[in-house]
């Protein structure tokens, strides 16, 4: 939910949201912000075609341009460049099918959340609190490689230290000049959100118990926010919550294992 906050400054999960953000990775979409120029929004929307079977979904005519726009060459991509008209009306109607929403959820779990937490077991962190801070640092730059920037990249440079909070506060400090020296108007912006997550480590709620205030967003988590909105006038609008905060996300990756050393159970290289 923390991040969600990040993204969107709401606690709700923005399922329907798909914008260009001006940063160059095309359309941002779903509530972790799947870009259609990294080929994230189109393995959301594969993995959706392939839960609807033979069934429309409104994604399909966009399949040929996605394809493109994910394997282009280019570092930078404005949406505008490639023929996606109506593309964000359909990923908002098809947020409101209970799948689609599920879909993300998945993805996210596999492609952003499973990893983020085998890192972080990895760097010896296990509490809540670092949980959230390399999954929202694994959700923004990514993990995949060492690039400067990424997960990986501020795992490095933050080196090792004695104790988590030292190790936490180091990383988190990386992390903010590296998004305040951005050489683009958009990243240097969302410096506040890693304030925000230093404010709760200065705190020392590792077990990131509520009530937890977010100060750049104004707005405390109070623990019982409804996380899901039913989307209305849709047949298949949705009646029941998926998963409704991070840690429920994360939490089922160590059910039966008393330990902390989660790492074993994924098969990550």
């Amino acid at each position: 939910m923390i991040s969600n906050v990040f993204e969107h400054s709401r606690t709700d999960f923005h399922y329907q949201s798909c914008r260009d953000l001006d940063d160059k990775r095309g359309y941002t979409c779903g509530f972790v912000g799947f870009t259609t120029s990294a080929g994230e929004a189109l393995t959301v929307i594969q993995e959706y075609l392939k839960v609807k079977k033979d069934q429309p979904t409104g994604f399909e005519k966009y399949l040929p341009t996605l394809n493109e726009f994910s394997n282009t060459t280019r570092c930078h991509t404005e949406p505008k460049d490639v023929d996606l008209y109506g593309f964000t009306e359909a990923w908002k109607k098809a947020a409101c099918d209970e799948k689609f929403r599920q879909v993300q959820v998945d993805v996210a779990d596999q492609n952003i959340l499973r990893p983020a937490i085998y890192l972080a077991n990895k760097a010896g962190i296990h509490s809540d609190l670092g949980r959230l801070i390399f999954y929202d640092t694994a959700l923004q730059h990514g993990y995949e490689n060492d690039d400067g920037i990424s997960l990986r990249s501020i795992m490095r440079l933050a080196g090792k230290h004695s104790t988590e909070y030292d190790y936490l506060n180091q990383f988190l400090r990386i992390r903010r000049r590296l998004l305040c020296c951005f050489p683009d108007e958009v990243w240097p912006e969302s410096a506040n959100r890693v304030s925000d997550l230093m404010h709760i480590l200065e705190n020392e709620n590792f077990d990131l118990q509520p009530p937890i205030r977010l100060e750049s967003y104004h707005i405390t988590i109070e623990g019982d926010e409804i996380t899901d909105k039913e989307c209305k006038g849709s047949e298949n609008s949705v009646s029941e919550p998926l998963p409704s905060d991070w840690k429920t996300m994360w939490s089922h990756h160590n059910q039966h294992n008393t330990s902390h050393h989660a790492r074993n159970r994924f098969n990550f290289s």
